[in-house]
């Protein structure tokens, strides 16, 4: 398993860390070839799980994976500190939100932060004592929840709903190919 980081200085203009995949060195890689690469390593991972999903569905995970793998699109600016968003602290903001637009945006960006953190990090949240189920339902519930309005950009909520769990598992795999999936 690879666990060093690098950081990349031609990554969206900016320095970021993301962490070395597939033992390829990111710093040469521009957006769009990681985009690219992302799409293929989840197409890889979808070909030895029992899971078929569109290819907008993918199209959309890669592109949710290429977001927040830079680390300013995951973690949240708390006073001079950064930490990563509590799934319940978004559900409560979806809540109280004060347009339906706001709510909605919340809701996908909670069920965008709990795809790719039951992905990518179930080691890290076992060890704090959370179940990886909690992100699992707090994603399904959420992407379910956007696909059930009765609006358009539906797609691919539907999809990610009822297969929230196989996408996350494919996710992680493609993200950390030599990594045990759990």
């Amino acid at each position: 398993m690879i666990s060093r980081f690098k950081k990349c200085k031609n990554f969206v203009a900016k320095k970021v860390w993301v962490h070395e995949i597939c033992k390829m060195t990111l710093t040469e890689l521009s957006d769009q070839n990681l985009t690219e690469y992302l799409f293929n390593s989840l197409q890889d991972a979808l070909a030895e799980y029992p899971l078929s999903i569109r290819e907008e569905t993918q199209v959309y995970v890669a592109h949710l994976a290429l977001r927040y793998l830079n680390s300013d699109q995951l973690f949240i600016q708390q006073g001079q500190q950064r930490s990563l968003p509590t799934l319940a602290f978004l559900y409560r903001d979806a809540l109280a939100a004060g347009s339906e637009r706001e709510r909605d945006a919340l809701i996908r960006t909670l069920g965008d932060t709990a795809l790719f953190l039951a992905a990518c990090f179930p080691d890290v949240w076992r060890r704090r004592g959370l179940n990886r189920r909690y992100f699992l339902s707090m994603g399904e519930n959420a992407f379910g929840f956007l696909a059930s309005a009765k609006r358009a950009n539906q797609f691919p909520f539907d999809e990610l709903a009822s297969e929230f769990t196989g996408i996350a598992t494919c996710l992680g795999k493609a993200v950390f190919p030599d990594r045990v999936q759990h």
